[in-house]
C-alpha cells in the first residue's frame, strides 16, 4: 500500500483477477486435502498392519508353546511343571506387547476389525482360569487343547478382517493368502500337540488319533494349495523346507502314529484305548522336538513373509492413491493459479520497470556516488559521462522519472566536485602556511642556537633553552599540518639509525624532558625511511604522557625486541583514560581515520590523529592500555621487522663502547641543557687548530669515567696559558685541550686529529632540514664527549637532525637532571677569563680521614663501573650536580688555584 491508504499499481491490476482466482483456489485446496487425507489414512493402516505381523507371530508362537506344555502336563502329571511357568510369563509379555498393536489397528478400522480385536481382551481375561484348571487337572486334555485353539482363532479372525479392509483387490487377496498360510502353520502346531499327548501318556485313544489325523490332512492340503499363490521367494523357502530332514522326520512320525492309531482302534484289535504297547518305534524325543521346532518356525516364517508382501502391496496402493490425490489437487491449484499468474505477469511488466529504476538509483546512491565522491575528495580526475551514464528507461512516464533522477545525481556530483576542489585549495593553502611556518621555525632555531653559543649568563641561557623547546614544539606542530595535508615532513634520512638515537631525539622534542626516563632500549637499527615519522610518533606519545601526568611524576620509556619486531613502551603515572574512550582511541589508532572523526569527536586529539596517520603509513601498531603498575596509561609502539635494518658491525661496536664510556662521564663534562641530537657530523675546516698535548696510546675506560673530577685535568697536562685568539676560524670548533693519555693515537672520537678534523656533532645541534649542521662549543679542558657520536658519521651519511638534549636530558634522563643554569662551564670558551675551579681528590680532607688506598682501588674498578646500574648512575650524576653548584657558588678562581 502506498501512502494515505492508496493501493499500489500492482494491487490495482491484480484485483481484477484476484476474486475468481481465490474462489477456484479454495475449491482445489478442499478436494486436494480430502484425497490426500484418505490416501494418508490407507498408507498408515498398511504400515500398521505390516508392523503388527512380527509381534503377532511372537505371540502365537508363545501361546502354541504354552499349549503344548500344558497338554503334556495333563497327560503326564508325574512329569512335574517343567518349563510351563517360564512359557506362561512369556505369553503374558507378548500379550502386553500385542495390546499396543491392537490399539493402533483399531484406530480408524472397520467395526468388524474392532470386534475381532476385542477378542484379545477376552483371552487376557480367560487365560488365568484356564491355567488353574490345567494345574489342578480338573479338565480333560482335549478341552484344554480346544481352549488354546480358540484363542489362536481370534488372531485368525483379525487377519481375515485386515484382508477385507485392504484398499484394493490385489492387496486383499494377498492378505487372505497370508491368513491361510497362518492357518496351515497353526494346523501343523496342533498336530504336534496331539502327537505329544499320544506319545507321552495319552495312548492311542480314538479321539486323539482322529483329531491328529484331521489336523495332518488339513495343513498338508492347505500348503499344497497355497504353493501356486506364494511369491517366488516363498516357494523357494517351502521347497527347501519339504526337502529338509526335519520335514522328513515329521512326515514319517505322522504316518507311523496314524497307522498305529488306526490299527489299534480297528474292530477286534484287542487293545484298550489307553494301551500304548503297540506304539511304533520312533526317533528320540530330542530329535523329534528339534524337527518339530524347525518345521513350525519355517511355516510361521512363510506367513510373516507373505504378510509383509501383502502389506507392501497395500502400502504401494495407498501411496499411489495419495499421489493421485496430490496430482489432482495440484492440477486444480494450477488452474486456480493460472488466472492469478496471468494477472500478475501483466502487473509485473509495469512494476518491473519501476523496480529496475529503483535498483539502479539505489546502486548509484549507495555504491557509485559515495565512491565517486571519495575519489573527488582525494583529488582524482573523474569522467562524469563514463562514471555516471544516464538512466535509460524509455520515453514514457517512467523514462521521464529516470531522467529526473539522472539530473539530480549530476547536480550532487557537481556539488561534490566543487567541494573537493575547495578542500584541495584549502589543503594547499594550509600546506603552504605550514611550510612557511616550518621555515620560520627553522630560522628561529638557528638564531636561538647562535644566541645559546654566545650567551654566558646561566639565567638567560635557561630562558633561551625554554624558547628553544617551544620553537621545537612549533616545528612539530607545523609538521603535523604537513602530515595531515597528506605530504611528508622535510626531515629525511637515507641510512639506518639506531633506536637509541631515535628515542633520544623524540624525548628531546619534549619541553619537560627532565621528567622522562629511559629504562632500557635495545641496540637495534632502523631503516632511515621510517626515522622521521617514528621520532614524530614517539615524541607525540611522550608529550602526551608528560602533559597528562602529575607535574612531579616521571614518564618511563623502555624498549624490547619481540618476535614481530621491536616494541617501544611509553608509560606515565597519570589518572589514565576511561575504558570506553580507550576503546575508541585504540580503534582510531588501528585504522587511520579521515578528518570526519575530528569533527565528530567531542575532544579532538590532534596528536593521536597524527600518530594514527603516521603508523598506518609504515605498518606500525600503536596501542593504548591501562598501566598495571601506576594506573596511568601505557602506549605500546610495535615496529614491524620489515623496518629493522642490519646493524653496521664496526660502527655498532663503536657506538656501544662510546655510549658506555660517555655514560660514566661526570655531569660537568657533558653537554646538558641541550637535548640529545641525531645530527650529521661536523668537520673542522683545515687550518691552525690548537690542540693540547696528546700522548700516543689507546683510550682507557678509566680515562672517560669519574677517575678525575668534573673539569679536572691531571697536573701537568694542560698549559698554563690560554688559547691564542684567532687560531680557530669564526664559527668553527674552538681549541680543544686534551689531557695526556686520554685520547688514542691521532684520534678524537670519530674525527682524526692528524688531518685537522674532529667530530663534534654531539655538541652541535642541527636545525635545518637536510643541511649540514653548524658547529657548536666544545666542553672545557679534558671533556671529549662521545655520547652522541652518530654511528653513521663514519660513512658520511646524514643522521636524524633535530633539536636534542644532552646526556642529562635524554640519554639517561631522570628527575635529578642538571638544568641549563647549573652548567659548570660556559657554552663558549672564554679566552680572557680564568679557568674554572678544579677539584683535587682529598685535597681539603683532614689527614686522619684520608684513604690513600681508595684511589688505586677506584682506578682498578673503573672498567667494572662501566656496567653500573641506572640507580648508581643517577646517584653519581646527582653528586656531580651538587659539586658543580658548590663550585659555582664559591666564585671564579685563578687558573692555578
Amino acid at each position: 500500500m502506498s501512502r494515505a491508504g492508496q493501493p499500489s499499481i500492482r494491487t490495482r491490476v491484480l484485483a481484477i483477477a484476484l476474486v475468481p482466482s481465490i474462489a477456484l483456489l479454495l475449491v482445489g485446496i478442499g478436494v486436494t486435502g480430502y484425497l490426500a487425507r484418505e490416501g494418508k489414512r490407507i498408507q498408515d493402516s498398511s504400515t500398521t498392519s505390516a508392523d503388527a505381523a512380527a509381534p503377532a507371530a511372537l505371540m502365537i508362537a508363545a501361546i502354541q508353546a504354552e499349549r503344548l506344555a500344558s497338554l503334556r502336563k495333563m497327560v503326564n502329571p508325574q512329569g512335574g511343571p517343567g518349563e510351563l511357568p517360564t512359557l506362561r510369563k512369556k505369553v503374558d509379555t507378548e500379550l502386553v506387547n500385542i495390546g499396543d498393536v491392537a490399539t493402533a489397528l483399531s484406530t480408524g478400522g472397520s467395526p468388524e476389525l474392532r470386534e475381532a480385536l476385542a477378542g484379545l481382551d477376552r483371552v487376557v481375561e480367560e487365560l488365568p482360569d484356564l491355567r488353574e484348571q490345567v494345574d489342578s487337572g480338573g479338565v480333560a486334555p482335549l478341552v484344554v487343547y480346544q481352549s488354546f485353539n480358540r484363542y489362536i482363532d481370534i488372531f485368525t479372525a483379525v487377519l481375515t478382517e485386515l484382508a477385507r479392509s485392504a484398499p484394493d483387490v490385489e492387496s486383499a487377496y494377498e492378505k487372505l493368502v497370508g491368513a491361510e498360510l497362518f492357518a496351515a502353520a497353526e494346523g501343523m502346531a496342533r498336530s504336534t500337540v496331539l502327537r505329544s499327548a499320544i506319545l507321552e501318556g495319552g495312548g492311542l485313544r480314538r479321539d486323539l488319533v482322529q483329531e491328529y489325523n484331521r489336523q495332518i490332512v488339513s495343513y498338508h492340503t492347505a500348503l499344497e494349495s497355497l504353493v501356486p499363490r506364494m511369491t517366488p521367494g516363498e516357494r523357494a523357502m517351502y521347497t527347501s523346507l519339504t526337502s529338509s530332514s526335519a520335514w522328513a522326520t515329521i512326515v514319517a512320525v505322522e504316518d507311523a502314529v496314524t497307522t498305529a492309531g488306526f490299527a489299534a482302534n480297528a474292530p477286534g484289535a484287542g487293545l484298550t484305548a489307553a494301551s500304548g504297547r503297540n506304539l511304533p518305534q520312533l526317533p528320540g524325543a530330542q530329535t523329534l522336538r528339534t524337527a518339530t521346532t524347525e518345521v513350525t518356525t519355517a511355516l510361521l516364517q512363510l506367513y510373516v513373509s507373505h504378510s509383509a508382501h501383502a502389506s507392501d502391496l497395500a502400502a504401494t496402493t495407498a501411496r499411489n492413491t495419495f499421489v493421485r490425490a496430490l496430482l489432482s489437487g495440484f492440477g486444480l491449484l494450477l488452474l486456480a493459479l493460472l488466472v492469478f499468474v496471468i494477472a500478475l505477469q501483466l502487473s509485473n511488466v509495469l512494476v518491473r520497470r519501476l523496480s529496475a529504476l529503483r535498483s539502479e538509483t539505489l546502486a548509484l546512491a549507495d555504491e557509485k556516488l559515495p565512491a565517486l565522491v571519495d575519489r573527488l575528495r582525494r583529488g582524482e580526475r573523474v569522467d562524469l559521462e563514463a562514471e555516471l551514464p544516464p538512466l535509460d528507461h524509455g520515453g514514457d512516464e517512467i523514462g521521464q522519472v529516470a531522467e529526473a533522477f539522472t539530473k539530480a545525481q549530476r547536480t550532487a556530483v557537481d556539488a561534490a566536485a566543487q567541494e573537493a576542489a575547495t578542500r584541495t585549495g584549502t589543503r594547499l593553502v594550509f600546506l603552504n602556511i605550514a611550510r612557511r611556518s616550518q621555515a620560520v621555525v627553522h630560522r628561529q632555531l638557528e638564531l636561538l642556537d647562535q644566541a645559546e653559543r654566545t650567551q654566558e649568563d646561566p639565567d638567560q641561557l635557561g630562558v633561551l633553552f625554554q624558547l628553544d623547546h617551544l620553537a621545537t614544539r612549533s616545528r612539530r606542530n607545523a609538521e603535523n599540518l604537513i602530515i595531515l595535508a597528506g605530504e611528508q615532513p622535510g626531515r629525511r634520512w637515507r641510512k639506518p639509525v639506531s633506536l637509541v638515537q631515535v628515542v633520544r631525539s623524540a624525548i628531546a622534542e619534549t619541553e619537560q624532558y627532565t621528567r622522562v626516563a629511559t629504562v632500557r632500549l635495545p641496540g637495534c637499527w632502523l631503516d632511515g625511511t621510517v626515522v622521521a615519522d617514528l621520532v614524530h610518533i614517539v615524541a607525540e606519545l611522550v608529550d602526551n604522557a608528560v602533559v597528562f601526568g602529575p607535574p612531579t611524576s616521571r614518564v618511563e620509556v623502555r624498549g624490547n625486541v619481540v618476535g614481530r619486531g621491536v616494541v617501544i613502551e611509553v608509560e606515565d603515572q597519570g589518572i589514565g583514560i576511561a575504558p570506553d574512550q580507550l576503546g575508541r582511541l585504540n580503534a582510531m589508532l588501528r585504522a587511520a581515520p579521515d578528518f570526519s572523526i575530528m569533527a565528530l569527536a567531542d575532544e579532538p586529539r590532534l596528536g593521536l590523529f597524527v600518530v594514527a596517520r603516521l603508523a598506518a603509513r609504515h605498518g606500525i601498531q600503536v596501542t593504548l592500555s591501562e598501566s598495571p603498575i601506576y594506573g596511568g596509561t601505557r602506549a605500546v609502539v610495535l615496529i614491524p621487522s620489515t623496518l629493522i635494518a642490519e646493524t653496521p658491525t664496526a660502527e655498532g661496536d663503536l657506538r656501544i663502547d662510546l655510549d658506555r664510556a660517555a655514560a660514566q662521564l661526570p655531569a660537568g663534562q657533558r653537554m646538558h641543557g641541550r637535548r640529545q641530537q641525531l645530527t650529521a657530523p661536523a668537520t673542522v675546516p683545515a687550518g691552525p687548530v690548537s690542540v693540547g698535548p696528546v700522548s700516543v696510546g689507546p683510550v682507557s675506560a678509566g680515562a672517560l669515567t669519574s677517575g678525575t673530577a668534573a673539569g679536572t685535568v691531571p697536573t701537568g697536562t694542560v698549559p698554563t696559558g690560554t688559547v691564542p685568539t684567532g687560531t680557530v676560524p669564526t664559527g668553527t670548533v674552538p681549541a680543544v685541550t686534551v689531557a695526556s693519555g686520554t685520547v688514542a693515537s691521532g684520534t678524537v672520537a670519530s674525527g682524526t686529529v692528524a688531518s685537522g678534523t674532529a667530530t663534534t656533532d654531539a655538541m652541535t645541534p642541527s636545525r635545518a632540514t637536510g643541511a649540514v649542521p653548524s658547529t657548536g662549543p666544545v666542553p672545557p679542558t679534558g671533556a671529549v664527549s662521545t655520547e652522541a657520536v652518530p654511528p653513521a658519521a663514519a660513512e658520511g651519511g646524514a643522521t636524524p637532525a633535530g633539536r636534542g638534549s644532552g646526556g642529562a636530558g635524554a640519554g639517561n634522563t631522570h628527575t635529578d637532571a642538571v638544568e641549563p643554569s647549573d652548567l659548570p662551564y660556559p657554552m663558549t670558551p672564554a679566552v680572557d677569563r680564568p679557568a674554572l675551579p678544579r677539584r683535587t681528590r682529598q685535597a681539603n680532607l683532614a689527614p686522619q680521614l684520608r684513604d690513600e688506598g681508595r684511589t688505586a682501588e677506584a682506578e682498578t674498578d673503573a672498567t667494572a663501573d662501566l656496567w653500573r646500574s641506572a640507580e648508581q648512575a643517577r646517584a653519581r650524576y646527582a653528586a656531580i650536580q651538587r659539586g658543580t653548584r658548590q663550585a659555582r657558588s664559591d666564585g671564579p678562581r685563578s687558573p692555578l688555584s
